[in-house]
């Protein structure tokens, strides 16, 4: 079967309901795919650009890196095992909070998002502050690279609440004893 397609702003073609990589420079661009029983080629002005196995059922996805631009390349190389290794490099409870934002979303690439900005506070603040950040977080229930954040941007020593559930230790607070 021979059939013509424009490829779409993903990079894809769409050939009975299933979606072929082409490269990213031929966005926009009028293709022509030869389809087999095993196969799919795809030509532009009579030069071969992909070529995949056939793909059965619908809405599957067939996809090689190196026809991504290389801002997606490089963003598909960021998997939630790679987000982990990158948490874990900073300490325990960075490792524990990725852990959590990864899980807590309906998809992964959410979840994943939401880690590489907690990785990318890594490279502003130091880890002893990302880590007790990242342990106010945890105890706080948050799922929110924001909610860490904003805690880095106070500026203040994060400390964690006392123990006892008295309520700390501070300056402005004279206590009972105060007044005897």
């Amino acid at each position: 079967m021979v059939d013509w397609a424009t490829v779409n702003v993903d990079y894809h073609v769409v050939i009975e309901r299933n979606f072929y990589s082409v490269p990213f420079a031929l966005v926009g661009k009028r293709v022509d795919a030869f389809v087999t029983a095993t196969a799919v080629q795809i030509f532009y002005r009579n030069e071969r650009v992909a070529s995949h196995a056939r793909l059965s059922g619908q809405n599957h996805a067939a996809r090689l890196d190196s026809h991504m631009p290389p801002a997606h390349s490089a963003m598909a190389k960021r998997t939630p095992d790679w987000v982990r290794a990158q948490a874990a490099k900073v300490g325990v409870a960075t490792a524990a909070y990725v852990e959590r934002l990864l899980t807590a979303r309906d998809h992964v690439e959410q979840g994943v998002r939401s880690c590489l900005g907690i990785l990318r506070l890594a490279t502003r603040y130091e880890a002893a502050e990302l880590e007790a950040a990242c342990v106010r977080a945890l105890s706080a229930g948050a799922i929110s690279s924001t909610f860490v954040e904003q805690l880095l941007k106070i500026g203040r020593p994060i400390t964690d609440s006392p123990a006892d559930g008295s309520i700390g230790h501070h300056e402005n607070i004279r206590g009972g004893d105060y007044y005897h």
